[in-house]
Formats: C-alpha cells, structure tokens, sequence
C-alpha cells in the first residue's frame, strides 16, 4: 500500500512540475519543430533497417557502441574478392543529442547506396567496399543502457571526439598508415551535436597523431560558440532539457509520455521522437535511453565550442558545412557567418565548402534525404 502511495505521489509530482512548463511550451515547441540546430537529435522518420537483426556491437575494448554497416560494389559481392584489391574506406556518422546511431541508419542506407551506383556507373566492375560505422556518443542509446562504459574524462565535444577514435581503433581504422602502405580514407558525418564532435575530431587528431579524416559533413550543425544573440534559443534547449528532468520515472507506458507532453502542448513528432528514447517493459516500467546529467555537460560545451578559426584555415581535411534552409535555428547574424566562412573559403582556397539544403529544416536527413544525398553527391567532395 505505501509502495503504491509512494508511487503515485512520484507521478503527482512530476506532472505538476511538467504543467507548470506550460507557458514556455510553445516556444520550445517552435525550437524543435524548427529543429534548432543546436543539439537536438534526429526525426523518428529516418529510422530504418538495413541488416535485420544485426545488434550493435562493441569490440572490446572500444568505449562506444556501434552497428557496422558494408556497402560492396556488384563485383565485390559477386567475386567475393578480399584483400588489397579492394579500395576500402571508412566513414563514421554521429548523431545528435538525445539520438542514437539508428537515427540516420535509413540516411546512410540511401546515400551508400548511391555512391556504390555512381562508382559502379564511373567505373564498371570497381572493386569497392564503404565500411560505415554507426556511433552512439557517450551517455546516448546502447553505450548508455549498456552500462559498461563510464566515462572518466569531462564531457566535452574533444573528449567525445577521443571516444569516436578509440572506438575506430578497435575497428582498426584509426591509426595513420605508414608511407607507402596505402591510406584507407577515413570521413565523418555528424548531425547537429554529432556534427560538432565531428569537427573536434578533425581537430585534435593532427594534435594527437589519430588517422585525420579527409572529409568532415556537419549537417545543420552550428560550427560557431553561441554570442549574445542567440541566448533565448540557448535557454529554450536548456528549458526543454529540464522538462525531460522533470518527468518521473519509470513510466508505465510510451501512451504516458505521450499524455505528459501532449498536456505541455508538443506536437506528435516530438512526441514520437522523443517517446523513441524510452526503453523497458510494461513489467518493470520506461525509462530514458540516455544519462541527461551527461546531456546538459555535452549542452554546455556545444554552445562554447567555436571551431571559425580551424575552417579559416587551410588543411588536408575538406569540411562540408550543410545548413537546412527551413531550419529555425539560423538567424541573419549567424548566416552572415556562414556567408563570410564560404567567401574566405573560396579566395584562400580552403577545404571548406558551405552549402544550403532546400525543403528541409533541422531534421534535413529525414525531411528532404533525397535532396541531402543529391547535395553530397554532387558536390564531389564524398566520392575522391
């Protein structure tokens, strides 16, 4: 009986403490429907399957959880030819906050695709195999529910850069190959926080002698620190972030989390997507598929962290730098920045390249991944 009592008290709380975030609720709503580039994860909709039944793995003794995706050409499948005849290369895909690695498992199922076909119709018969690697950063989906990798370091976008590297280490994949051996080319893409942690690797790994990447894609991420004009947005994620706190634990149902944040006047996508974070059972009650503590620290140290001065500077990485155009999150200040970025760029000869995607707002690899593939296509910089 006083179990019970006990329980419901917890849920009374947690509801009262919810609807009194309703006057903002709105406003966080706009952030997200918007899919304010500054943190916030990936759309249910761009969940897919590609290797059904395939689990996450981690080789020990690589911190992150990861599902490995392969892409041969025709002929490689056809031939079954190993060995240095085949050109191998690896990219990792990261997602953003509150996401996991399947978020973009059905986006990268597209673009691979893709860029198998275009090899294979620029060279018939090549001998090509894309090794995709689908991250879940520290504190996120299985790394977290795993339980078996507390990180010991701050939570930064550098040290969630490390991780990304020790990880490829054990897939073999992160050391720099010696002259003469063949370079494997190693490309990262990242979704909004993913894309900034993204851009640390990139950074520290001339510092710390990791494997660099050729090509660095953010997609709708923000490569700036945050200045003053964008401080209500930054209070609009954290608020948003406390909500989450807020609700209490576990649930009895997805339908409950649906009620809790249909009263706080979400619309049903966020419902979805956030609902899609949840796991457990009707027995033992959901619970959140990620460590918000760790959340708010990554939070932090994205809206600090201002990467202008590396993207100014010439470099043997190419970034791609993708903003979606119906995304909320840019403001004119912030897109004049993006502008003077792309300028510098193109007089200096640099290996940044901006690009703007139509159709599309934050949730651009699930809104318009047509539009999305054809733009890293057709830029060429995905295929050398």
């Amino acid at each position: 009986f006083f179990k019970n009592v006990q329980m419901i008290r917890r849920r009374f709380d947690g509801h009262t403490r919810a609807i009194g975030r309703i006057r903002w609720a709105g406003y966080a709503e706009e952030l997200l429907d918007g899919g304010f580039l500054r943190g916030l994860s990936s759309h249910p909709a761009a969940t897919g399957t590609t290797q059904a039944g395939q689990p996450p793995s981690r080789p020990s003794p690589a911190p992150l959880f990861t599902e490995p995706l392969t892409f041969p050409s025709a002929a490689v499948s056809q031939t079954g030819a190993v060995g240095a005849e085949v050109e191998r290369d690896t990219t990792v895909v990261l997602h953003g906050l509150l996401g996991n690695g399947r978020n973009l498992r059905t986006f990268v199922n597209t673009l691979f695709k893709r860029m198998v076909r275009e090899r294979e119709r620029q060279q018939p018969g090549a001998l090509v195999e894309h090794q995709v690697l689908l991250m879940d950063l520290r504190h996120h989906g299985h790394t977290h529910a795993a339980g078996e990798y507390v990180p010991t370091t701050p939570d930064t976008l550098e040290n969630c850069a490390r991780d990304v590297f020790e990880t490829l280490r054990a897939y073999g994949a992160s050391e720099p190959s010696d002259a003469g051996q063949g370079e494997k080319p190693l490309r990262i893409i990242g979704h909004s926080l993913g894309g900034k942690v993204a851009l640390a690797a990139a950074q520290i790994a001339t510092e710390d002698a990791f494997k660099r990447p050729c090509q660095v894609w953010t997609l709708d991420s923000f490569p700036f620190s945050f200045d003053e004009t964008h401080k209500r947005n930054e209070l609009g994620v954290l608020k948003i972030l406390e909500t989450i706190e807020g609700i209490v634990q576990p649930l009895e149902s997805r339908e409950e989390l649906y009620e809790i944040l249909d009263g706080l006047g979400f619309q049903k996508n966020l419902q979805q997507w956030l609902a899609s974070n949840l796991v457990g059972n009707p027995e033992e009650g959901y619970h959140w598929n990620f460590f918000l503590p760790g959340a708010f620290n990554l939070y932090r140290d994205y809206s600090r962290t201002d990467f202008t001065e590396m993207l100014r500077q010439k470099s043997d990485h190419s970034f791609g730098i993708v903003r979606a155009l119906l995304s909320r999150g840019w403001d004119e200040e912030s897109i004049g920045r993006l502008e003077q970025l792309r300028q510098v760029s193109r007089e200096a000869g640099l290996g940044t390249h901006v690009h703007e995607l139509d159709k599309a707002g934050h949730w651009l690899h699930a809104q318009n991944p047509d539009g999305l593939v054809d733009l890293m296509i057709e830029s060429r910089k995905l295929l050398q």
